[in-house]
């Protein structure tokens, strides 16, 4: 069974206390890499759902001549199959944004497959957006593949500053951790940026709200690989009280990565035991747990909790 990378207050699995929302009329998300380029069989879909009654969708790429229209019932899901050129590959701009724009609110979510290589995010809306964000990126496949993370702009011409913890090449330059990468986007426009390197802690921080995914080409734990990719909430909407419930069928451990934005000191229950971790800005740690433990995380600021199921 593959790998997910799930980040808290995405549904059943994680919940958390949490003000951002689902629900919305206007979403705008990039497809990163999945695997390797012309692998088998890709399929890029949403799965939008009506909140309202009588919600009229519009789904458009521009670049790629691509546009369709439904009107649903409250509770009614479409599925809608994307062109595959909206898949972004190595570290470069595209303008292939996917647009949704909808007359009452829905909720939607992407999944991206190819074969034996699939994961799902929920997109939030772009009044859930923010300015700031810090990238986790898991471990992956020694062979060939990359960590990786994009940037999605929206109807405003914007400027973005990433300040990489590993090392990015980009538009024939290198960047190294330590330095500061300037990118402008215009409107619709997304930035995908990967490599070799550990990019866990790497802030991106924008004039105007960007949408953020984050993930890997290649993820490699317990079993073989898989793309895992997850959009992230900006550290305005990160919340301190978390609960993590283990995934049942899991017979090893999952892991939980909490990550900071600030020094902060966060005390994490699971079984018996309890722990207390303190954290400084941009640092990642991780626990480890498994079935039938429950977790519980509780910070004094907002941190920001991703688990990975690392496959079985």
């Amino acid at each position: 069974m593959g790998t997910m990378l799930l980040l808290c207050a995405l549904g059943a699995l994680l919940s958390c206390p949490s003000n951002a929302g689902w629900a919305g009329r206007e979403f705008a998300l990039s497809f990163m890499q999945n695997y390797a380029p012309d692998y088998d069989s890709p399929r890029f879909q949403l799965y939008i759902t009506a909140v309202q009654a009588n919600a009229k969708v519009t789904v458009q790429v521009p670049p790629l001549n691509f546009k369709q229209e439904k009107t649903l019932n409250a509770g009614e899901t479409v599925t809608i199959s994307l062109p595959t050129s909206v898949e972004m590959y190595g570290s470069q701009k595209s303008p292939n944004t996917v647009r949704i724009e909808a007359s009452a609110d829905v909720t939607v979510t992407s999944f991206s497959s190819k074969l034996y290589t699939a994961d799902t995010s929920v997109v939030y809306p772009t009044t859930e957006w923010g300015t700031e964000y810090f990238i986790f990126t898991p471990a992956g496949s020694p062979y060939g593949s990359f960590k990786e993370f994009s940037v999605t702009n929206g109807k405003e011409s914007n400027k973005v500053e990433i300040f990489p913890l590993g090392s990015i090449s980009f538009q024939g330059r290198v960047y190294e951790s330590g330095s500061q990468m300037l990118i402008d986007l215009q409107p619709y426009e997304s930035v995908q940026l990967q490599s070799v390197y550990e990019l866990s802690g790497t802030r991106v921080a924008s004039q105007l709200p960007v949408a953020v995914v984050t993930g890997h080409t290649c993820t490699w734990r317990f079993s073989k690989c898989n793309h895992v990719y997850e959009q992230l909430l900006p550290v305005s909407r990160w919340g301190s009280s978390f609960i993590v419930p283990p995934l049942t069928f899991q017979d090893r451990y999952d892991s939980v990565f909490l990550l900071a934005s600030q020094a902060t000191r966060a005390t994490v229950q699971y079984g018996n035991r309890e722990e207390v971790l303190t954290l400084i800005r941009g640092q990642i740690m991780e626990v480890r747990y498994h079935n039938p433990e429950t977790l519980s995380i509780q910070a004094d600021h907002g941190i920001q909790v991703l688990m990975l199921f690392n496959g079985s």
